[in-house]
């Protein structure tokens, strides 16, 4: 009779995120450098109250909060979630109490995913400070909730950025800056920020620049901010389209006198110069270039009530 052998081998099986890539949990702490690449990172727990920089992503690590929450100590120089090198990732968490929530940083083409900036105070004087910086080329920040951060939610000093299905709203000061060139903002609500809702910006620490050009904002609510416009265009080469300003303190969509060749197409603003309703008339209107006389600008097609320019359509 012949015996039979029967070998029993044990397989040890990886998760795997929703793309396919292997997971594994990670339990964070506080100053966590993480260089584990071609993985997703799974936060088991929260990284609390941290000094200086609180979690660094390396060259392509990926890590996802699973939910959880990293905070700063509040100091001037925190920065939450630090994006370093090239194509690191983070995702479905959130980030609090930092001078810098997310900081997207050095060669790009980093991810930010289903993520939370609240609460992030920095100083007015530091440019980097904000619920989520953007200071390097070929981004992506996709379904992100930028809100009660000062002395920005979200700004964009990189080129060749794409920011969609956001709500930037609340934010202490300005809401989404644009300072640099060839981005593009979709689908997002940039609402009752303190100063302008979304600014695309060429005069930066009062000198011009060659930014704010080129940029591309599609499909934006910006309505109700306590101080400014809707939405301001600085730079040259910007295209606006389908997008909404009501209801703003003084203008709705404003041109500055050195935009040019700008086209603001197919969008409307109504119920702007709020400041009149309170007695501090600042002389706003609905669609607003500074350069009345100057048709250098393409306005087309818009929906509005009012406007200082026969330029304007």
């Amino acid at each position: 009779m012949m015996a039979l052998t029967v070998v029993l081998s044990i397989l040890t099986i990886q998760a795997c995120d929703d793309n396919g890539n292997k997971s594994e949990s990670i339990t964070l702490n506080c100053g966590d450098i993480l260089t584990t690449p071609s993985r997703t990172l799974k936060a088991t727990d929260d990284a609390l109250d941290c000094d200086g920089t609180a979690v660094t992503l390396e060259d392509g690590v990926t890590l996802d909060l699973n939910g959880h929450t990293v905070s700063c100590d509040g100091d001037v120089g925190s920065i939450g979630i630090l994006l370093s090198g090239q194509g690191a990732t983070v995702r479905n968490g959130t980030v609090t109490n930092c001078a810098t929530g997310i900081y997207a940083a050095d060669d790009g083409m980093h991810e930010i995913r289903d993520m939370s900036a609240v609460s992030n105070i920095g100083s007015e004087e530091v440019l980097l400070n904000g619920g989520i910086v953007v200071d390097s080329d070929n981004n992506s920040v996709r379904n992100v909730t930028v809100t009660g951060n000062f002395p920005v939610g979200l700004v964009l000093y990189g080129d060749g950025n794409a920011v969609m299905d956001c709500d930037v709203s609340e934010n202490l000061h300005s809401g989404l800056a644009i300072l640099s060139n060839s981005n593009e903002v979709s689908d997002c609500v940039v609402s009752d920020n303190d100063y302008v809702n979304l600014g695309i910006v060429s005069v930066i620490q009062n000198e011009l620049t060659d930014r704010g050009n080129n940029n591309v904002v599609t499909n934006v609510m910006a309505d109700r901010n306590n101080k400014h416009d809707g939405i301001f265009v600085g730079g040259d080469f910007n295209l606006i389209s389908g997008s909404q300003a009501d209801e703003n303190e003084v203008n709705g969509i404003e041109i500055s006198a050195t935009g040019t060749d700008n086209t603001v197409i197919d969008n409307s603003a109504f119920n702007n110069n709020q400041s009149a309703e309170s007695g501090d008339d600042r002389g706003g209107t609905d669609l607003e270039q500074v350069n009345a006389e100057d048709c250098d600008n393409a306005w087309i097609e818009n929906f509005y009530g009012t406007s200082n320019s026969d330029c304007i359509q």
